[in-house]
């Protein structure tokens, strides 16, 4: 892009602050054979995509350590709880290659009807828990030049009536992201993060309701993009999910 005007750094600065890469699927043959004795760790692994994650890399080889509230009292909004899960995982494996973060909530409503505790815990599990994550799961990622995985949603590049706090936590995220692919980039650490497409998840169902058939992506589908872009040697990605038989609709 020609820089002439003020007005082209400014366009050009958006335009990177919304770049991001289609995810590259990998065979079978070759996600096992780069999991295999690797080391990934789940939180929000209980249920959905975080499930899916869990149970598609222990299939290729790796070993699996899956953390949530429901599951394990995981909460990410603990740093003891967040430090104790990566040394647990650290201690039975000897490494941690590889940690993800699919936790996460989302409530409908008008800001002027959130109360403050929802206010609180959207921020709380949505920002502060990702941040946790990085900080702690840093020293063991260092040891292995692995990398930290985050989700973000498509309405991070435009909040909508009714969701605004949730679309709000979301283009932090991505910010976060991009941030720590830079500061981390020295000591070989990788941050990326997967922009799925709406998805079949428990938490949209209890959100927007029962949708129609075929119009959302698989658990499944996220969780194979998500192995292959922590398998990839990209860093500072938004990595795009999309079903392949639609264009990309709003979440």
């Amino acid at each position: 892009m020609k820089i002439t005007e003020s007005i082209d750094v400014f366009i050009a600065d958006k335009l990177f602050q919304l770049k991001s890469a289609e995810a590259e699927g990998l065979s079978s043959t070759e996600r096992e054979a780069a999991l295999t004795g690797k080391t990934v760790v789940v939180f929000g692994g209980s249920e959905g995509i975080g499930a899916a994650i869990a149970d598609a890399a222990q299939r290729f080889g790796a070993s699996v350590f899956s953390y949530s509230r429901s599951s394990t009292g995981t909460d990410i909004r603990k740093r003891k709880r967040v430090k104790a899960a990566l040394e647990e995982a650290r201690r039975q494996s000897g490494r941690i290659d590889y940690v993800v973060n699919c936790a996460g909530i989302l409530e409908l409503g008008g800001l002027e009807t959130f109360s403050h505790e929802a206010v609180k815990k959207t921020i709380q599990v949505n920002l502060l828990g990702p941040i946790i994550i990085a900080q702690e799961a840093l020293p063991h990622l260092k040891e292995t030049k692995g990398q930290l995985l985050f989700f973000t949603s498509s309405s991070y590049t435009r909040g909508r009536a009714n969701y605004g706090m949730y679309s709000a936590t979301k283009a932090a995220t991505v910010n976060l992201t991009q941030s720590l692919s830079e500061e981390w980039a020295e000591a070989g650490v990788r941050v990326n993060c997967i922009n799925p497409e709406r998805t079949a998840t428990g938490m949209r169902t209890k959100a927007f309701g029962e949708e129609p058939t075929g119009t959302l992506l698989a658990a499944e589908t996220v969780a194979m993009a998500s192995l292959d872009t922590l398998l990839s040697p990209v860093t500072g990605q938004i990595v795009d999910v999309r079903r392949r038989d639609a264009a990309p609709q709003p979440t």
